[in-house]
C-alpha cells in the first residue's frame, strides 16, 4: 500500500453556502483505488478556542480508471472543555452518483458526549455514514467515513 499524506492550511473553499476551511488532506492508495480524504470546518483553526462550534465536514473520493466517486458526512459540532462536552446535530451525507454504480445499504449514525472520562481521554461527538456501492458487473465495495470533535475543538477523520 502507498501512503501519502499532506496537509494545508487555511485555503477556504465555498461548500454548501458557508466559507470552509481545508484543514487536511490526505491522499492513498488501496487495491487499485486513489483515495483522497479531506476534512474541512467553518472554524478557522488559528482562533479555535476551548468552546465553540461549527460545520466540520470530511468527505472522500475513491478514483478508480476515469471513474470518481465522492461521499461526505458533516455535522454542526459543539465543544466546551470547561463542561466536558461534545455534541452534534443538523448530521448530513451523501454521494456523487457514477454511471453505472448503484448504492444500496445505506446507513448513518452520530452520538454526542461519547466515549472517555476527564481521567481517560476526552470526550467526543462523532457522525459515520456508510454504504455499498455495487459496479455494473456487480462487484462491490463498502464506503465508510466517520468524523469527530472532542471537548477541545480537535478532530479526528478516517
Amino acid at each position: 500500500v502507498f501512503a501519502e499524506k499532506s496537509e494545508v492550511w487555511y485555503e477556504t473553499t465555498e461548500n454548501y453556502s458557508s466559507e470552509m476551511f481545508l484543514i487536511s488532506e490526505e491522499i492513498t492508495s488501496e487495491d487499485g483505488y486513489k483515495i483522497i480524504s479531506r476534512t474541512y470546518s467553518s472554524v478557522n483553526p488559528k482562533i479555535r478556542g476551548v468552546s465553540g462550534r461549527g460545520i466540520f465536514k470530511h468527505e472522500k473520493e475513491l478514483v478508480y480508471i476515469n471513474h470518481t466517486l465522492k461521499y461526505w458526512v458533516q455535522g454542526y459540532f459543539t465543544w466546551n472543555q470547561d463542561k466536558d462536552t461534545a455534541t452534534v446535530s443538523n448530521v448530513d451525507k451523501g454521494f456523487s452518483s457514477v454511471n453505472g454504480v448503484t448504492v444500496s445499504n445505506e446507513k448513518l449514525d452520530y452520538k454526542s458526549n461519547q466515549g472517555a472520562t476527564s481521567w481517560f481521554g476526552n470526550k467526543y461527538a462523532y457522525a459515520r455514514y456508510s454504504f455499498t456501492a455495487t459496479n455494473p458487473v456487480g462487484l462491490t465495495r463498502t464506503a465508510d467515513i466517520y468524523i469527530d470533535v472532542n471537548v477541545k475543538g480537535e478532530f479526528v477523520s478516517r
